[in-house]
């Protein structure tokens, strides 16, 4: 991509994050008059409930969604990077499967447990499989193989929910694919006559 192609590309996206951080002050589920949200922003007066709403509710918001939204590209640029794989998602490398996981167990074990709490668990878990996935392809290895990484995070935790139709079953592995079957059969309903 050129130098100016570059520039362009990366002036509009700047110009439209602006737009859109502008058009989130002015728009809520409040209707507020424009003159109000400038009031607001260039001479605030805290005892005017529709100041508050935009000092307090509706900036803080855009800022949070503006900074959310820069640690997503910059977490999709690095799992891009590492994996040299233009389609590289969180679900590839476990991180997903890892966090709710983590998140399922939290929610058994500790039911009363506060938000931040459950999302400080399913952080853990997301690491943690991380972890266990990058320990499993260097593990032998000075590089870390891309493919081999995809494949660490794609193969065990796509599997994991089939895992208890496999466990429960007392028969042998062979007779493993006639109980799916039978599941699969007593999912579609009665055969047709």
């Amino acid at each position: 991509m050129s130098r100016l192609r570059t520039s362009v590309f990366l002036i509009g996206g700047v110009v439209a994050v602006a737009l859109a951080a502008g058009l989130s002050l002015f728009f809520g589920s409040t209707p507020i008059l424009p003159d109000q949200v400038l009031g607001a922003l260039f001479s605030p007066d805290m005892a005017n409930q529709e100041h508050v709403a935009i000092l307090e509710l509706r900036g803080p918001r855009t800022v949070g969604c503006i900074l959310v939204g820069a640690a997503f590209a910059v977490a999709g640029a690095i799992m891009q990077g590492v994996t040299r794989n233009p389609l590289a998602d969180s679900g590839l490398l476990g991180i997903n499967a890892g966090a709710a996981f983590a998140l399922a167990l939290c929610l058994a074990l500790l039911p009363g447990m506060s938000f931040a709490g459950v999302v400080g668990c399913s952080f853990v878990g997301a690491a943690f499989a991380l972890a266990v996935v990058f320990g499993a392809v260097s593990f032998r290895r000075r590089n870390v193989d891309p493919v081999l990484l995809v494949l660490a995070g794609a193969y065990p935790f796509t599997n994991w929910p089939a895992a208890p139709w496999g466990c429960s079953s007392r028969r042998s592995p062979r007779a493993w694919p006639s109980s799916s079957t039978s599941v699969t059969r007593s999912l579609s309903g009665p055969p047709a006559a």
